[in-house]
Order: C-alpha cells, then structure tokens, then sequence
C-alpha cells in the first residue's frame, strides 16, 4: 500500500515538471507520450483543479481530427470554422468524461508494457501489453505529427478501435440528427454529466 502512494506521488511529481516546469515539452517518441498519457490517466480523478494538467494532456490528442472522423469528412467540410470548434469542444468534453475515467481504472489495475513502436508513412504505432493478474490485453496506441507534436489519433484495446466504434454511433446519430439538433444532444449530455 505504501509503495502504492510512493508511486502516485511521483507520477504527480512528474506530471508537475511536464505541466508547470516545461510547458513548451514536446516528446519525440511514441513511447514517451505513452509513458506521459498513461501517467496522467493513473492520476486523473476529473475534479475541477486538474484544468492545466487537461489542457497538457490535450496537446498530445489530437481531438480536432478525431471529431472530423466522428461524423465523416464530408460532414465535416459542410460546417463553418466556428462550428468546428464547438463540435471539437463538445467531443473532447465527451471523450474525457466517457473515456478518461475509464483508462484511470484499466491502468490503475494493471501494469502497462510498452513493446515496440512502429512507423509507417505518417503514423507511429506502439503496441503495449496491459497485464492484471493472469489476464492480459493488448493495447496499439496509434499516433499522427500534427503541430509539431506527436498526437495520439486512435486507441485499439485487442484490435478493437475504439475510435471506429464510437465514430460509427456518432456519425449514424449525426446523419439523422443534423448539425444543430446533434449538438443539443451532447450539451444535454453536457448538462446530465454534471
């Protein structure tokens, strides 16, 4: 148990440095952003305080162009620059209340080991194995250069991206929403999380 706080505090020591003391750090590898993203998830706990570790973490994710895949190009060249931005917004904020506590309990039950990180053409693949007790699951963090930093633009638990399973219900929910009825459903998702 002991040993348990001693590593906590040391990754929000860490977290601490990359946030406070180098704002402007860039990481160069696949695996180093993976160590940076599966640190913050062991201390995320969603409270209002953590606003400058959330907008760190969110310069290594590359939300605007998950949101793009989320209801499809060709949606997505229909709406206007400020229509982007809300829709990126609210998908951020869904993704970090749908998913981040999510990835907090897998990795806080679990050790992660990072294997190998692969490139082909303009993305980086690392591929982890998630060991708790007997059973493990393999986890491909999939990673685009976008602004001079690497972001991660998919995550596949056991082949399974998640990525293309929530865009598949977004996109289907879009289609038959449109643009404006769509975003009143994730401000009352907004509103119900609360």
């Amino acid at each position: 148990m002991l040993k348990s706080h001693f590593f906590k505090l040391f990754l929000a020591i860490s977290l601490f440095y990359y946030c406070f003391i180098q704002p402007a750090f860039s990481f160069q590898t696949g695996k180093e952003t993976v160590e940076f993203l599966v640190n913050t998830f062991l201390i995320w706990n969603g409270e209002q305080n953590q606003d400058k570790l959330r907008m760190e973490t969110a310069n290594y994710i590359a939300y605007r162009q998950m949101a793009q895949e989320s209801i499809g190009s060709l949606n997505w060249d229909k709406l206007s620059n400020a229509q982007k931005y809300q829709y990126t917004q609210l998908f951020e904020k869904l993704i970090e209340k749908k998913f981040y506590p999510r990835w907090h309990k897998l990795f806080n039950r679990g050790k992660i080991t990072i294997n190998n990180e692969i490139k082909v053409d303009d993305e980086i693949y690392v591929r982890s194995i998630l060991q708790e007790n007997d059973d493990s699951d393999e986890v491909t963090w999939k990673f685009k250069k976008i602004d001079g930093n690497l972001k991660l633009v998919s995550l596949a638990l056991n082949k399974k991206d998640l990525m293309n399973k929530i865009s598949h219900r977004l996109k289907k929910k879009y289609d038959k929403l449109g643009y404006d009825k769509y975003i009143k459903s994730f401000t009352k998702f907004e509103e119900d999380s609360e």
